[in-house]
């Protein structure tokens, strides 16, 4: 393996894909994370109808300027209206069809606007690309579980895996533990929690102070009620977690605690307790430590900020 694709799986395992999705020559990503619920429409608004009537006559022209399809987009994701910003970021990854950031931003935003078949399409357009693109591969595996099909999601994991061994792209060890990650989260995703807790405890062997494994580990643990269990899981987690982590994990684990100090057992679980733990995990390995290093690898954004924040 070269010593350049060797630095670009890195920064694909240690950036987010907020840091990572750059359009050509500006980011759009921060505009589609500020922008509010789709609109069918774009809102009128005196500032933004010179420069849209601008680009939109130079369109006519020149169908492909990439300088008034950049203008233009970046003012309807201002405008929040992205389903009129669909088509222009779709042109303008056409004409830059090695651009893989600007596929995988079309990927975002139709799971924005609800198109998981068209979004789930893109992310694997990218892997067909590049089969270790780890912001691809968990974008393909969170929509496969969304439409309740882990299996095929254990499909695409095994067909990428196969497809980077064949491309002699190699599997570093960052890769294969996220890779894996992901498999540890579709089982536990179909019900089979057993194989996934062996997945987690695999990783732990071989990486005993990322604390990635033991979080998800917990949290699997947690869904089985095994609190005893998970709240040693949860604190070992913490114990490896960048500071800033501590906190949060901390959090999550709090419902077991109360639920086993109240000797009654009549404190009702708090919505942490039931969501994903594929979503729980994301949540706190998102957040990047003081030093601006390691997020969670291949973590997809959401094109807008959730309602609660998890």
């Amino acid at each position: 393996m070269t010593d350049s694709t060797s630095f670009k799986q890195r920064l694909l395992y240690g950036v987010l894909c907020a840091l990572i999705l750059l359009l050509l020559s500006f980011s759009i990503l921060p505009l589609i994370q500020a922008a509010p619920k789709p609109k069918t429409s774009s809102p009128v608004n005196p500032a933004f109808e010179q420069q849209v009537s601008g680009y939109e006559i130079v369109l006519e022209r020149e169908p492909n300027n990439l300088t008034a399809l950049r203008g233009l987009l970046e003012i309807r994701l201002q405008q929040g209206d992205l389903v009129a910003a669909l088509p222009l970021l779709e042109h303008v990854a056409e004409l830059n069809p090695e651009d893989l950031n600007a596929q995988l931003l079309v990927a975002q935003l139709r799971t924005q606007l609800a198109d998981l078949p068209g979004a789930l399409s893109a992310f694997q357009q990218v892997l067909t690309q590049q089969p270790d693109n780890l912001l691809a591969l968990e974008g393909a595996v969170r929509i496969l579980l969304a439409q309740g099909d882990p299996e095929q999601a254990l499909v695409v994991l095994d067909a990428t895996q196969v497809a980077a061994e064949a491309d002699e792209l190699g599997d570093e060890s960052e890769i294969r533990s996220f890779r894996q990650m992901l498999r540890g989260f579709v089982y536990a995703e179909k019900g089979d929690d057993a194989s996934a807790i062996t997945i987690y405890d695999e990783l732990i062997a071989a990486e005993p102070e990322n604390y990635r494994p033991w979080l998800s580990k917990a949290l699997t643990l947690r869904k089985l009620q095994d609190d005893g269990a998970a709240v040693v899981a949860f604190e070992r987690a913490a114990e490896l977690a960048p500071p800033e982590q501590k906190q949060r994990i901390e959090n999550l684990a709090l419902p077991i605690l109360t639920m086993r100090e109240d000797a009654s057992g009549g404190i009702e679980e708090s919505a942490e307790t039931v969501t994903s733990p594929l979503d729980e995990t994301a949540s706190v390995m998102a957040e990047t430590d003081e030093s601006g290093d390691e997020k969670i690898p291949g973590r997809a954004e959401p094109l807008a900020p959730d309602s609660d924040d998890r």
